[in-house]
């Protein structure tokens, strides 16, 4: 007996079939073999071929048991066996918020897992990306402003025409934040960096 004519018994006794119709007192009904299985006994009496007039089932050419699902991947961790999970989001929300609301969520999960169980959310997170250049560009932003500063103070020498010079840099930034605001824009990184870029402009107009 191959494992094939097994499967194919199995495959073929799991199934819903019609079997016509009949009419009667002027109604029609519809005749259906049901025939999906249900039960582990139901595969065991499975009929999966007839040795001299003797059907044999599948209980005899086989042990039939609740098992594993088939593996269709594999996930690690630390060289420990994990299970990854990944989310995407929608193009219109903001990363920031649904990792926050992620994160409640999935620290609700922890408390109610078994013991030794546990979820890493930092493996990967955009967040954290986004995170480390917005830090990266305000400190560009105020590092270039400081230079600025420093820069116009020592070569104009000059308090008032220095003051003047550099009043336009916080008045821009402000302006063009209320700007931002106004069009339904936000602060990201495309924007710090125009306004990082923009500093040094700013004075040379001013």
């Amino acid at each position: 007996m191959t494992l094939g004519a097994v499967e194919q018994a199995v495959a073929g006794s799991n199934r819903n079939t019609s079997a016509g119709f009949r009419v009667a007192g002027g109604q029609e009904y519809l005749v259906q073999g049901v025939g999906r299985l249900s039960t582990i006994d139901d595969i065991a009496q499975t009929v999966v071929a007839v040795d001299e007039g003797r059907p044999v089932l599948i209980r005899d050419v086989a042990r039939v048991q609740l098992g594993e699902a088939i593996r269709r991947g594999e996930g690690a961790h630390n060289a420990s066996p994990a299970i990854i999970i990944g989310v995407q989001k929608q193009p219109a929300q903001n990363t920031l918020d649904l990792t926050r609301a992620l994160d409640a969520a999935l620290d609700d999960i922890q408390a109610g897992l078994p013991t030794g169980m546990t979820i890493d959310k930092t493996i990967f997170r955009q967040a954290d990306f986004i995170e480390v250049s917005i830090a990266n560009l305000v400190a560009a932003l105020r590092d270039g402003g400081v230079l600025v500063v420093i820069t116009v103070l020592l070569f104009l020498a000059n308090m008032r025409a220095g003051f003047i010079a550099l009043i336009a840099i916080p008045i821009s930034l402000v302006a063009s934040i209320f700007g931002l605001k106004l069009v339904g824009a936000t602060i990201n990184t495309m924007t710090l960096g125009g306004m990082a870029i923009a500093v040094g402009a700013l004075v040379d107009d001013a």
